[in-house]
């Protein structure tokens, strides 16, 4: 599966270690500084890359206020089948968002996210977070 992380902070970078062994991903952000310190996928700077790309899915890594704007951003540069991800705490305005654009989307919660992972850092965690996501994935395949 093709995937595209919008934001390269500590959550995207995150996503990005745990998927692409798996998958092909990429990880796009303005910011090139944030960019360096993203390894093992393709990183993506402009719209142009994410078009010639073309993901299967998208997970939105972005802070909370900037959720809904990404993902206007980037809409119109992925296909019609693409998948939508959010992992925003807050979900203020993400039903309206999915409604209007009519796009197969996936939401989730940040609570299993990097911190949490290092604080409870163990084989077993690692491997249930990764079944976990590998699951969501392969369900969300099986619908489209």
């Amino acid at each position: 599966m093709k995937i595209l992380i919008i934001g390269a902070g500590k959550m995207g970078s995150f996503f990005a270690d745990l998927l692409c062994r798996d998958h092909d991903v990429a990880i796009y952000d303005t910011d090139p500084q944030r960019l360096l310190f993203t390894y093992m996928c393709r990183r993506f700077q402009s719209l142009d890359e994410v078009d010639q790309f073309n993901p299967d899915m998208v997970i939105n890594a972005v802070t909370v206020k900037y959720t809904l704007p990404a993902f206007r951003e980037i809409l119109p540069h992925v296909s019609e089948r693409c998948i939508l991800s959010d992992i925003a705490s807050v979900k203020t305005g993400l039903p309206e968002f999915y409604a209007e654009c009519r796009r197969p989307f996936v939401s989730t919660h940040p609570m299993f996210g990097p911190t949490i992972l290092v604080k409870c850092f163990s084989r077993i965690c690692t491997q249930c977070l990764s079944c976990t996501l590998k699951n969501t994935l392969s369900m969300s395949m099986m619908k489209r």
